[in-house]
C-alpha cells in the first residue's frame, strides 16, 4: 500500500491554472521590507498556492478583503503587498 500514481484531471488542472495565467495586480498596496502581514490577512492566508513555472517554484498568498472594493489582498514570493479582483481570486479560493 502507499501513493497511487493516477492520470491527470485535465479538467480540474485547467479550473486551478486558467486564474493563474492572467494573474495582474489591481493595485500595489505596500512594498516595504517587512509588511504588517497581519493587516492584510496574510499573516494567516484564506489561501497558500505553491506552483511551478519553468522549472522555478512560487508561492502566492491570498489575504482578506479590501473594504470597498472588489479586490483581495495578496503576495507572491514574499514580495510586496498587492491586490488582486476577486473575479481571479475566488476559483483560487474555492
Amino acid at each position: 500500500s502507499g501513493p497511487a500514481a493516477l492520470p491527470p484531471d485535465n479538467a480540474e488542472a485547467d479550473k486551478l491554472t486558467a486564474p493563474l495565467a492572467g494573474l495582474t495586480a489591481a493595485d500595489w498596496v505596500d512594498d516595504a521590507g517587512s509588511p504588517d502581514l497581519a493587516r492584510y490577512g496574510l499573516d494567516k492566508p484564506r489561501k497558500t498556492l505553491t506552483f511551478t513555472v519553468g522549472g522555478t517554484s512560487h508561492t502566492l498568498l491570498l489575504g482578506g478583503p479590501v473594504d470597498g472594493k472588489p479586490e483581495v489582498y495578496a503576495r507572491l514570493d514574499g514580495g510586496p503587498v498587492l491586490t488582486i479582483s476577486t473575479i481571479t481570486a475566488d476559483p483560487l479560493l474555492n
